[in-house]
């Protein structure tokens, strides 16, 4: 009998309305007894009571095992189980010599400034099984959310989680050390290191999807104007419904934000905090800092969703835009990390920034500027104008 009683009483009902005998544990049940019902009753309610008493210890003994570091459950990706060949008991949980270096390999590379989606192409090419089955029999194969999810788990680094948290230290050697997965953690929680590019159409042009619209926080998209016997010109336009503000000239625009970080990177002032690491506190406030933003930013897309459908004056919009921007600005500030990007690092100790930064592809200067810049565009005072006005750029260091 299934340990539900409501499930049972119904069971019982049916039998009764339709006159049938109950077989179980050698026994056959009447329903139209009043003996037969007591007996079956509390022959459920004593397996409701073995029920809940096995799962009870299991519960113990899980717990138990997580309190003293011990594995459970299902493997994690990187591990072995060795077990006596005797008794069948499981005596450790130890790297494996293959998919554990996977593992190690992933985190270096992603400490190392290389996209997720480059590690999992990797990966499919080389023909290896995803922690679930091998690729080839799975549609989706190694991608990468699969990567992500191996390198999110505190199990590689060497502890042990109980419910979803982190509760100490686990019994198995770790594949990586805790610091550097705390790192991978930060990038991975970055959003300002997510860059057009990885999986789908590269990006064509240095800026498109990084400069932001300097009203509605929304990337620039890249558009082309097309005009009658003229020769079409290239901008990045704000194209958020309600805003719609901020338009600029796409070659005047790449060319002045390379200028301005390359005189960045050369200043010596500026090498400390590039190069420097962080003291790891950063991980305990993003949480907060994170949700606080979301809800402003809500604020702020119902407020201009109001405007545009007419409901609000300009005159309102603009009071409760100033008032909740630097609110968000202060929020964002708190979800930037220092900068631990290896590309950075190589980029501001070479011997000649210049010539080092025009050696690198455009995804990876792409990535930098990510990574180390907020920039913003105005709108213009000028319409009509089609010179590019750098006035309007608003070059801000991410975490200074």
């Amino acid at each position: 009998v299934k340990c539900d009683e409501p499930v049972y009483v119904q069971l019982r009902k049916a039998c009764q309305r339709a006159g049938v005998l109950y077989l179980t544990h050698g026994r056959v049940y009447d329903f139209s007894r009043s003996d037969d019902t007591f007996m079956m009753g509390f022959e459920f309610l004593r397996a409701e009571a073995d029920a809940n008493t096995m799962r009870e210890r299991q519960l113990r003994t899980v717990k138990l095992n997580a309190d003293k570091g011990r594995p459970h459950g299902r493997l994690p990706y990187g591990y072995r189980r060795v077990y006596d060949q005797h008794t069948g008991v499981l005596l450790r949980q130890e790297p494996d010599p293959h998919t554990g270096q996977i593992v190690r390999d992933a985190a270096r590379d992603v400490l190392a400034g290389k996209s997720m989606y480059s590690i999992a192409m990797r990966l499919q090419d080389a023909g290896e099984p995803t922690p679930k089955k091998p690729w080839a029999e799975s549609p989706r194969g190694w991608d990468t959310y699969t990567v992500r999810q191996v390198l999110q788990n505190p199990t590689i680094a060497g502890k042990r989680v109980y419910r979803g948290e982190v509760i100490g230290q686990a019994q198995w050697e770790a594949l990586i050390e805790w610091e550097d997965f705390q790192k991978i953690q930060r990038l991975f929680a970055d959003p300002g290191r997510l860059v057009k590019g990885g999986g789908g159409m590269a990006a064509k042009t240095l800026m498109v999807h990084i400069a932001r619209c300097h009203y509605c926080g929304r990337p620039l998209k890249r558009a082309t104007m097309r005009k009658k016997e003229r020769t079409p010109a290239v901008k990045y336009q704000c194209q958020f419904r309600g805003c719609y503000k901020t338009m600029i000239s796409q070659p005047g625009l790449d060319a002045y934000v390379e200028q301005v970080v390359l005189e960045w990177f050369q200043n010596p002032t500026n090498l400390a905090w590039l190069t420097g690491d962080d003291d790891g506190d950063w991980l305990k406030v993003a949480e907060a800092a994170e949700q606080k933003r979301a809800a402003l930013q809500a604020r702020l897309d119902e407020v201009i969703a109001q405007y545009a459908a007419g409901s609000l004056n300009l005159d309102t919009l603009t009071k409760l835009e100033a008032a909740l921007r630097p609110q968000i600005a202060e929020a964002e500030q708190a979800l930037i990390p220092p900068v631990t990007d290896e590309r950075v690092r190589a980029l501001v100790t070479a011997e000649d920034v210049p010539a080092a930064w025009a050696g690198l592809p455009l995804l990876e200067r792409r990535k930098i500027i990510k990574a180390t810049f907020n920039v913003r565009i105005q709108q213009t005072q000028n319409r009509g104008q089609n010179a590019f006005e750098p006035e309007r750029v608003l070059i801000e260091p991410r975490a200074l």
